[in-house]
């Protein structure tokens, strides 16, 4: 766990009681072409794609067994680990956004298009989609999962 550098860290949190360490999204999530074309990587995963898929970046060596170990080890420092997630858009982006998933597989029922012209995303959340949570696919009846732009996906409005 040394080798995360953050052990020391746990001492400084249990004195000063700080609150939880939050965690950005874990999930897997893809490297946007426009950072490739810098050479660059996105490490924030805020542009999720597989959302009960850890992302592999995170594991270490040891897998996702190191991701357990770090969790544990705070754990046993007495500091709680709060992990962030994004379920209100995807990485795929708007019409001309790359079709890497719920594009290919059902596109209306995966996310909220425009009335009368499904080709275009309503873009609530300025990410260029907005995920389709009223489908009459089936309900998920989830509570805990925290997320600041939750409310847009209950929204009917068209904005942004």
């Amino acid at each position: 766990m040394k080798a995360w550098g953050i052990k020391p860290a746990w001492i400084i949190l249990k004195v000063w009681g700080l609150p939880p360490v939050e965690l950005l999204p874990v999930h897997w999530f893809p490297d946007d072409q426009h950072l490739l074309d810098k050479g660059l990587k996105n490490f924030w995963g805020y542009n999720s794609l597989g959302f009960f898929a850890p992302a592999t970046r995170y594991y270490g060596p040891k897998g996702i067994q190191g991701f357990r170990d770090m969790v544990r080890a705070f754990h046993d420092a007495g500091v709680e680990v709060i992990l962030d997630v994004v379920y209100n858009h995807t990485a795929e982006g708007n019409e001309l956004g790359p079709t890497l998933s719920f594009k290919g597989i059902d596109n209306f029922s995966y996310y909220r298009t425009m009335p009368d012209q499904h080709r275009y995303y309503i873009n609530d959340t300025g990410t260029g989609n907005t995920v389709q949570y009223l489908s009459s696919t089936g309900t998920a009846n989830g509570d805990g999962f925290p997320s600041l732009l939750g409310g847009v996906n209950a929204c009917r409005r068209l904005s942004f």
